[in-house]
């Protein structure tokens, strides 16, 4: 099993998707009040159900042969980890994010518990192979519940930004299927 420093989380395309900075921002100005503190453990319990997330997709075998292709440099096209090791951090994860949420409540709890079902469903249930529609809708599910949990992790709930999500992972999805089509 490779150590920390040999994986340095790259699981996810950092210089693309910068989740985490631009989620924990959300969930320090969605809070009422918060402290420093508290943000960071936003940013930690998105951390760890981005991780969730990150292993759950990049461990299917379309994700992998995607991979190869176009990210080579990610850590199981380049071998620093097995999918078999992989796999096993991605079902590790689950109640590693809920013991975490449990720190934070009920409700904080819940956006986890439907965060990893959201996981199942996107992944395993077929919904990141689906129709563009049925992926951005399950996309603005996806971030939805990380900002939920996020901000409910930082001081307070989320309400009302499902359907911004859904135009923004909308417009991605068609320019994703736009790139794959041309290859």
């Amino acid at each position: 099993m490779p150590t920390f420093a040999s994986c340095p989380v790259p699981i996810f395309d950092w210089s693309r998707d910068l989740v985490l900075p631009s989620q924990t921002l959300f969930a320090a100005a969605a809070a009422p009040s918060w402290s420093f503190s508290r943000l960071l453990h936003a940013l930690l319990w998105l951390w760890v159900h981005t991780l969730q997330f990150g292993l759950a997709n990049q461990t299917l075998p379309q994700a992998i042969a995607e991979d190869v292709l176009n990210n080579p440099y990610r850590p199981i096209p380049t071998g620093r980890i097995s999918v078999r090791t992989a796999c096993i951090l991605r079902w590790m994860t689950i109640p590693l994010c809920l013991l975490l949420s449990a720190a934070n409540g009920q409700r904080t709890i819940f956006a986890s518990l439907l965060g990893s079902l959201y996981i199942l469903a996107y992944n395993e249930g077929g919904g990141a192979r689906s129709h563009w529609l049925v992926r951005s809708v399950l996309n603005a599910v996806g971030y939805t519940l990380a900002k939920a949990g996020a901000t409910l992790s930082a001081c307070t709930c989320v309400g009302g930004i499902c359907s911004v999500l859904f135009g923004t992972l909308t417009v991605r999805q068609q320019a994703k299927a736009k790139r794959m089509s041309i290859a």
